[in-house]
């Protein structure tokens, strides 16, 4: 129950966010474009791009179903929200052995990833781990548009 509220509260605060930055048509284009870090197979790693979609709830598909379903229509994700020490936020479909802990591929990238003022998501939310400045969050799903 408590995991379902903290994923309301994600998903309310992104639809949110994203609807008072911006006036007119919804854009699933970051503002600002993050550096994509390469997978450890050399290439660029698959993103998802949060927007004003409005809201979704369901079962939702893995972060792999989602890369290979990647288009223009919005897809609820499931995974492991995780805030990397360097700030970008990644949906994983595990956690590698790794210290400090990092994504398994898998993995999406989360761009234009809005934290007013009061998100509280890698703050204080039931549930956040954290080791060498890495924190995730289990269980999670994001709505928007996945790309390769």
């Amino acid at each position: 129950m408590a995991q379902r509220q903290v994923r309301f509260v994600l998903i309310t605060l992104i639809a949110g966010a994203t609807a008072a930055c911006g006036a007119g048509a919804p854009s699933v284009a970051p503002s600002v474009a993050p550096s994509v870090a390469p997978t450890p197979s050399g290439g660029a790693a698959a993103t998802i791009t949060l927007g004003n979609f409005g809201q979704a709830d369901g079962p939702g598909i893995s972060v792999g179903d989602a890369i290979a379903k990647s288009g223009v229509e919005p897809l609820l994700v499931n995974g492991i929200l995780l805030k990397a020490a360097d700030g970008m936020i990644w949906l994983c479909t595990a956690l590698a052995t790794s210290a400090p802990p990092r994504c398994a591929e898998p993995r999406l990238l989360v761009e234009n990833w809005l934290q007013p003022p009061d998100d509280v998501t890698f703050v204080s939310s039931e549930g956040l781990q954290e080791a060498a400045g890495v924190r995730w969050l289990e269980h999670m799903q994001l709505f928007g548009v996945v790309r390769p």
